[in-house]
């Protein structure tokens, strides 16, 4: 451009950067309105009379008298601007550049669950995933991050409960979309034997329930584009843990399982048992039996680890007592022992109990809890035992006792091999003497064997003649070891003839007894004979007594004695008359 130009035909030059104008001017004059120059990316601060210091120069500025004067344009470099907007993403900030900057391209922002599609604003409307800013532009930018949601899918899967880890089976699919709600599939599998269906875990191996059966109102289960979500069934059941009496308390436990693999069992926690007065907690067991714990408690709760099953165990508290056996005759000290006892929770008792003392005479059948002498609710053996059910904690020793009793019947104990059992006595340790006696019932009639003419009357204890003692088929309490005689007794009805037409009047003899155990049957009775009354008379006949025969006229017997006669005898009245002879002698 040109300045105004003198006379004197002075020459000034402008340098503006690396170009340079030059004009002429007139010395000493003003330089006038100066050129005002501009270049891409800087901004014009003024002209300057040196390339770095120097005076800035203005219109009023005089032209120096040189021949050449220069000035020089002075620049400031501008800096511009990139902003970004991410629409939630990150990795790509606002920057700046001027316009020797290298060329450079914007970054690739990224974003949680998304793929960044390109970027809009100073570039146009249509988003651009590579966009280059070239060393020369100029000028402010901004730019919009533009993002496509990712989809994914979610893949169910079941353990096929097998022995060998890994086999699965896909029982669905579902497919989503990031930052949207999904819903999961429901259940469409088939649940092990004895277990439920509890929800999905995220691992193969994992027991943890991280969602339920058809969840609902799930978002980003995954970030990543065209991403699989795995996962796997987990099923659960319920296992009891009783303790107190009789299963008093239940502290149900939950445990799930993933049957990706078997051994993916949760555990659970026994808390303490429940107290029970008076016995000491020891653990649990996994049946109802009465023994000792299978698993020890402490002050704290134990953790196991139930094995997969079909059917889920059951925990049942263990406690244990000292129980105390008594046995001898009466308690006797040296023999009373102590023995642990146990009860669980499911209302079973178990102790092993020592063999009772013995007592001579007598059989040991086992232990009463209570002092009665019978044997009812009898535990236990004669010989070391296991005794289950029962509550004690005191045990007695209970014995039973009886024998077998002989009977004798017929002649001279003709027949002796008929015995019969007493009934049983029972003796409990607690009482002071033992039973002497026991009962029995004795055989009855038809057992007893006949003799001829003779009447079965009963049994006797002994071998004495006498009538009965016990009747035929009587129960009847004796002391042990008793054997029995048969007893029969006879009489017969003797007739007493007197009169001239003999007078038949019968009188019976008395009774005879007869114990079997005597060699033979007595042959003879007593009997007591009629008295003169009971003779008829004779008219002009003395009644003498008796006789047994008919053949002679003496007496045998006088009337009304007793005497001792053979079977079967009679008696005949005897009489007698005086005659009176007179003599006459004739003489011649």
């Amino acid at each position: 451009f040109n300045f105004g130009l003198t006379a004197d035909n002075k020459t000034a030059s402008v340098m503006l950067g690396n170009f340079k104008i030059q004009t002429e001017a007139d010395y000493n004059t003003d330089l006038g309105i100066l050129p005002d120059p501009t270049r891409a990316g800087y901004t014009f601060n003024g002209w300057y009379t040196a390339k770095t210091g120097g005076t800035q120069i203005s219109s009023t500025t005089k032209v120096a008298a040189n021949d050449t004067t220069v000035y020089y344009a002075r620049w400031t470099k501008l800096t511009y601007n990139i902003t970004f907007n991410l629409n939630g993403g990150t990795g790509v900030s606002n920057r700046t550049y001027q316009v020797d900057t290298d060329t450079f391209n914007l970054g690739t922002p990224t974003k949680t669950g998304y793929t960044f599609s390109g970027w809009t604003g100073s570039n146009g409307t249509t988003p651009q995933t590579t966009v280059t800013i070239r060393k020369g532009t100029t000028g402010d930018k901004s730019y919009t991050a533009n993002w496509n949601a990712n989809t994914y899918t979610i893949k169910y899967w079941q353990g096929n409960n097998s022995t060998t880890e890994g086999k699965t089976q896909l029982t669905g699919t579902t497919t989503a979309t990031y930052d949207q709600n999904v819903t999961l599939q429901a259940y469409n599998g088939t649940a092990p034997t004895g277990w439920t269906f509890a929800g999905w875990a995220t691992t193969q191996d994992g027991t943890t329930v991280a969602y339920t059966n058809s969840q609902a109102n799930l978002r980003n289960l995954t970030s990543t584009a065209n991403g699989t979500v795995d996962l796997y069934a987990v099923f659960q059941r319920t296992i009891n843990v009783y303790s107190g009496t009789k299963k008093a308390t239940n502290n149900p436990q939950i445990q799930n399982y993933n049957p990706y693999q078997q051994s993916k069992v949760t555990s659970i926690s026994l808390a303490v048992p429940a107290d029970i007065s008076r016995w000491e907690k020891l653990g649990y067991r996994t049946n109802g039996s009465a023994a000792a714990a299978q698993t020890a408690v402490t002050t704290e709760a134990v953790t196991v680890t139930p094995a997969y099953s079909d059917a889920a165990p059951t925990y049942y508290a263990v406690y244990k007592r000292t129980a105390t056996f008594y046995s001898g005759e009466n308690k006797a000290s040296a023999n009373t022992k102590t023995a642990d006892q146990y009860y669980n929770t499911n209302n079973a008792y178990s102790v092993v109990a020592p063999a009772p003392a013995t007592i001579t005479n007598w059989t040991a059948i086992g232990y009463k809890v209570n002092t009665d002498a019978n044997n009812t609710a009898v535990y236990g053996k004669a010989t070391a035992s296991t005794i289950t059910n029962a509550v004690g904690p005191t045990f007695y020793a209970v014995y039973s006792r009886s024998y077998k009793a002989t009977f004798y019947s017929g002649v001279n104990k003709a027949t002796t091999n008929k015995t019969k059992d007493s009934s049983t006595a029972y003796y409990n340790t607690n009482s002071a003497t033992l039973p002497t006696t026991v009962s029995i019932t004795l055989m009855t009639a038809a057992d007893s064997t006949d003799i001829d003419n003779w009447t079965e009357l009963g049994w006797r204890d002994d071998t004495e003649t006498g009538d009965k003692e016990y009747a035929y088929g009587a129960t009847v309490t004796v002391p042990f070891g008793t054997n029995f005689y048969s007893v029969y007794s006879r009489s017969y009805t003797a007739h007493f003839y007197s009169g001239t037409k003999p007078t038949n009047k019968p009188k019976a003899s008395s009774t005879v007894y007869y114990n079997t155990n005597t060699a033979s049957t007595p042959t003879q009775v007593s009997i007591a004979l009629m008295t003169q009354d009971e003779s008829d008379n004779i008219s002009g006949w003395d009644e003498r007594g008796w006789r047994t025969d008919t053949t002679k006229t003496d007496k045998q017997y006088e009337y009304g004695q007793t005497v001792t006669v053979d079977w079967g005898t009679n008696f005949y009245s005897v009489y007698q008359r005086i005659t009176t002879l007179q003599y006459k002698s004739h003489r011649e």
